[in-house]
Parts: structure tokens; sequence; C-alpha cells
């Protein structure tokens, strides 16, 4: 892919501002700010991959948690996972 407008692109490390600054405006190549929110359905789910997500940790440090092989193949064998 070739870049040719460099305004449309945010350097990185003012993307991770952002990330770390969430709901709050950055000022973006063309002076302005811009604002970005999440939909409570959005935030919602964001929390709910977070329990899991920790519980996943939790389980796997623990030596709890199990995988299924099969499942997993099947997966590879639907091109599901990279």
């Amino acid at each position: 892919m070739k870049v040719t407008d460099r305004n449309t692109l945010i350097p990185l490390p003012r993307v991770k501002d952002m990330a770390e600054r969430p709901g709050r405006p950055v000022k973006g190549s063309q002076g302005h700010a811009d604002r970005v929110s999440l939909s409570t359905e959005a935030q919602q789910m964001q929390q709910a991959d977070a329990e899991r997500v920790a519980e996943l940790a939790r389980a796997i440090s623990e030596g709890r948690y199990q995988v299924d092989l099969e499942r997993l193949a099947e997966a590879f064998v639907r091109k599901e996972l990279p």
C-alpha cells in the first residue's frame, strides 16, 4: 500500500496519547479537535471482553485452561485462525 497524503496520518506517539486520554479531544493535523466516543453497547461489550480475558488469564495461570484440540483443528481447517 502506498500512502501519498501525510495529512491523514497520525504519528504513533499521538495515537498512544489518544489511548491514554480516552474521550478527550486531540488536535488533528488540520488544527481542529477530533473526538471519538463509544456507544453504551460498545462500552458494555468492551467490559465483557476485559472480564473474559481476565478470567482466561487466571485459568491459564492456575493450570485450569484446557485446549480443545479438535475445535482448534477445525478452526484451522475453516481458516478462522491466521
